[in-house]
């Protein structure tokens, strides 16, 4: 288990030090021959420099220094109740997000939902509309995570480990993603990095507090 932890500090801690890095990069040079990120990058969506990426990739740093706390604070039971506060919000967040933002996918899946989201985007995807994109979406990530909010909220026998699955379905959402869609961009690390804080909250709430 050292060895596990010391793993997940060390990955916690590379991708920080990476979204720190990018995000004050995007704050400090918006227009961004910093990062080599032409503004037609933007072309698509409703921003019109990467000021508002670069605080969201900012303040994903600071989910993963929390997270790198999580792992790293031996688990007394003043550690596993901020656990499983942060598990509890992330996962709020998530069902929100997730119900919210697959409803216009699913009402208007040959259009452009959100404004922004064209049918081109699916070019390199199986699919030929947002249709089951978004029913995925609903389910997997909004559904799920509502659930097994509740299941965390009334502290249910093996609640960590339903949290860290989420993560996971989470985690992998974003990976399929980024591959079928061939885009990376500043909500891909923002969900990523709450994926892997749940699957870091959700192992720590398997530990039993140490007694003294």
């Amino acid at each position: 288990m050292k060895i596990v932890r010391a793993i997940a500090i060390a990955l916690l801690g590379f991708l920080g030090i990476t979204a720190i890095g990018g995000g004050c990069a995007l704050i400090a040079e918006p227009t961004s021959h910093l990062t080599r990120m032409p503004l037609s990058g933007l072309a698509h969506s409703t921003l019109p420099s990467y000021v508002i990426p670069g605080i969201i990739l900012f303040l994903a740093n600071c989910v993963l220094g929390l997270s790198i706390r999580i792992v790293a604070r031996q688990h007394q039971e003043e550690s596993v109740k901020t656990t499983w506060k942060v598990a509890i919000w992330a996962l709020g967040f998530l069902s929100i997000s997730g119900l919210v933002g697959a409803i216009p996918l699913i009402l208007d899946p040959d259009g452009v939902p959100w404004g922004y989201m064209h049918q081109s985007m699916l070019q390199y995807s199986p699919f030929h509309s947002y249709l089951i994109p978004g029913v995925v979406l609903f389910f997997a990530i909004g559904v799920l995570s509502l659930l097994i909010f509740v299941v965390t909220l009334k502290r249910r026998d093996g609640y960590g480990w339903w949290v860290a699955f989420q993560g996971c379905v989470l985690t992998g959402w974003m990976v399929v993603e980024v591959v079928m869609l061939r885009v990376l961009s500043w909500p891909q690390y923002l969900y990523l990095s709450v994926g892997l804080l749940l699957i870091v909250s959700g192992l720590a709430l398997t530990r039993k507090p140490r007694t003294s």
